[in-house]
């Protein structure tokens, strides 16, 4: 029954071919062709049909010569030559070389002998493509590029694979934005959009090798240490948890990414060790005897959690650095790595007056509470030079430290504005508005309130000469005698300059990237200053 099927199917295919070929030209055939495809496409259904229901064993596989004849009736120009990217990946996809007739019907019939997957349709647009490797720009051979549309269903998706020179063709697509996945055997994951459109041409898609470390933690007495945090931090100092060392004391990151540049291992009541250099693939951790530190950040007025609360751990030794960590969504945070004696715990979240410990530490600490109050609030009052609110002054404070913090609020119309729960002491501020010069300010949080005034800027004009009264070029710098404001002005082809809303003050004018003054100027309230300048040039 099986050979028979197997018989329907090869004619029907060689009688498709010839139908389509000869039918049309005689007189009434168009009509003769489709009454003959009809009766095929039966045939060939219940041919399949038999094929998907009988039993495959190893008597049922299909010969290089058999395969040759099935790819001839599909419409492809020749069979997969033996050793072929097309036969190789058909031993991989039914594990033993002897393939069974439905499935190396159905690779022949929707494959090349290089490969490349062949449209279904002749509609739509083709795509043309290369992989290649980004170390050398390498052809990268029996890559699978798939084409996936939210639109598609998983069965619809069309897929190629990569010939000898990294080349693959994809056709029957719809013009537009398509997402194509790139996978292979030691290569990244890689997903990259690319827009198909009427005109043809080869793309190039370039794949990174697949970075895999693999590694194992041990103790100082050589016993395999389960459960130790696997970090992974990028070049920008950002950390990701990447997993956790088994029974075997074994673990293997297989997304590192690109941007990786550390791995980190910690584990409770142990030192901490990191990668040094460039990453390697295998890794010998070793892990000594050290000491931890488990704490709960809170509310001191509520007792609820902190998460996000910053902790930094110091000490006064510099050899031993600083911990820096964060707390976790209940409020917790784990140090480990630390060594015996005195310690500086510091803690600061949005909201809360930044506050420190000092920790005598001879012995691993668990479950210490940090209880954490309400920042302070600071009130302020802005006003002109006649005592009078200005309303709709931009008030900036920020800190400085390692956990800097911005706030920003505005004057109502009594020319008062207040900042609430501020987490550090000292701020400094800009004091800024359209109508006036912007003023520097300093707070002291707890010094009480503070009360600003706001002059209308004065107005700076000049003109700098060189050499033979011609134009000078380049920028001027008016700096403050006696504080730390400055501003530049660019000279225009005549060497003039303009500056307005200075606040009012002595300055100092010089060139940019000159030390030399060439001369100072007083800045009033609403006044016009005029200079004309000469610079050696």
């Amino acid at each position: 029954m099986l050979k028979q099927s197997l018989t329907a199917l090869l004619l029907s295919a060689c009688l498709t071919s010839l139908v389509f070929a000869l039918v049309p030209r005689l007189p009434g055939g168009r009509a003769a062709a489709d009454s003959a495809f009809t009766a095929m496409d039966a045939a060939r259904e219940s041919a399949r049909g038999a094929l998907s229901t009988a039993p495959v064993s190893a008597s049922m596989t299909l010969d290089h010569a058999s395969a040759t004849k099935i790819a001839g009736a599909s419409g492809t120009d020749r069979a997969p030559e033996r050793g072929s990217a097309v036969e190789e990946r058909a031993t991989r996809e039914s594990g033993t070389d002897d393939r069974s007739a439905v499935e190396l019907y159905e690779f022949a019939a929707t494959s090349d002998r290089s490969g490349r997957a062949i449209s279904e349709s002749d509609s739509g647009f083709e795509l043309r493509g290369r992989v290649l490797s980004k170390e050398g720009k390498a052809p990268v051979v029996a890559a699978t590029v798939v084409v996936v549309d939210s639109e598609q269903s998983s069965e619809s998706q069309r897929v190629a694979l990569t010939d000898e020179s990294g080349a693959f063709e994809i056709a029957g697509l719809s013009e537009g934005a398509h997402r194509l996945k790139i996978r292979g055997d030691g290569l990244a994951r890689t997903t990259q959009w690319v827009f198909v459109k009427g005109e043809l041409r080869e793309q190039e898609f370039v794949v990174e090798e697949e970075r895999i470390v693999r590694g194992t933690v041990s103790n100082q007495s050589g016993q395999p240490v389960a459960g130790a945090r696997i970090e992974v931090i990028d070049a920008t100092g950002d950390r990701r948890v990447a997993g956790a060392s088994d029974v075997d004391g074994t673990f293997e990151i297989d997304e590192l990414g690109s941007s990786a540049v550390r791995v980190e291992v910690t584990k409770w009541k142990h030192s901490r060790w990191k990668s040094e250099g460039a990453l390697e693939h295998d890794l010998d951790v070793t892990l000594t005897a050290g000491l931890g530190l488990s704490g709960l950040v809170i509310d001191e007025s509520n007792q609820a959690p902190v998460p996000g609360a910053l902790v930094l751990c110091s000490s006064d030794d510099p050899a031993l650095g600083t911990f820096t960590f964060r707390t976790d969504e209940q409020g917790v945070f784990d140090i480990v790595g630390l060594s015996a004696g005195k310690w500086e715990i510091t803690i600061s979240a949005t909201g809360f007056a930044k506050r420190s410990w000092d920790e005598s530490i001879q012995s691993s600490l668990e479950g210490v509470v940090f209880p954490l109050s309400a920042g302070t609030t600071f009130f302020g009052r802005v006003v002109d030079s006649q005592g009078r609110p200005i309303m709709g002054v931009a008030v900036q404070l920020y800190s400085e430290g390692p956990n800097p913090e911005v706030r920003g609020v505005r004057t109502d119309r009594d020319g008062v504005f207040e900042v609430r729960a501020l987490s550090h002491e000292r701020y400094r501020g800009v004091l800024s508005h359209s109508d006036y010069a912007r003023e520097g300010i300093e707070v002291e949080v707890g010094d009480g309130d503070g009360e600003y005034t706001l002059l209308r800027g004065g107005r700076l004009t000049g003109r700098v000469s060189r050499s033979g009264g011609k134009a000078a070029y380049g920028t001027v710098v008016l700096q403050q005698a006696h504080g730390s404001f400055a501003t530049r002005a660019d000279l225009d082809a005549k060497g003039r300059f303009s500056v307005n809303k200075l606040p009012p003050a002595r300055y100092r004018i010089r060139m940019d990237g000159s030390a030399v003054v060439l001369d100072t100027v007083d800045v009033r309230s609403e006044e016009l200053v005029h200079k004309e300048l000469y610079a050696l040039q």
